[in-house]
């Protein structure tokens, strides 16, 4: 960017790195693969992730933690969309991304899915949020 009479043209942060998923829920899961990607740009960070769920019969709600930043509060109260690309679960259709640094998986009709249901599973995720 050229800078001109303000700094709306400039890039302010950039940054690129990994980071871990973890198990949240409370349940105390070791996840088997908990490998994430992400890149910052300005006050957007996008991310990606893998996770593959131990077997268990933990009923906890799930929840993912870890993302590399906190999700800022702001308009959207501290939440903000996010993906499943692919998945070994055929009944987990969406994800939240909720504050401070957490997501979300649910069934259909905004269900939330349990550690037992993910037991063994593969999930790919994907998103982006404002810090």
């Amino acid at each position: 960017a050229t800078p001109g009479t303000g700094t709306s043209e400039l890039l302010a942060d950039y940054e690129e790195g990994t980071w871990t998923v973890t198990d949240a829920s409370g349940a105390g899961l070791t996840l088997v693969t908990a490998t994430g990607f992400y890149t910052k740009i300005g006050r957007v960070v996008y991310w990606q992730a893998n996770v593959d769920y131990p077997v268990t019969a933990n009923a906890s709600n799930s929840l993912l933690g870890g993302l590399p930043f906190t999700i800022s509060e702001g308009a959207s109260p501290g939440r903000s969309g996010s993906f499943i690309t692919a998945t070994t679960v055929s009944t987990l259709v969406q994800t939240l991304q909720v504050a401070p640094t957490n997501v979300r998986l649910y069934k259909a009709g905004f269900v939330r899915a349990t550690n037992a249901e993910l037991s063994g599973a593969t999930i790919y995720l994907a998103g982006f949020f404002v810090v």
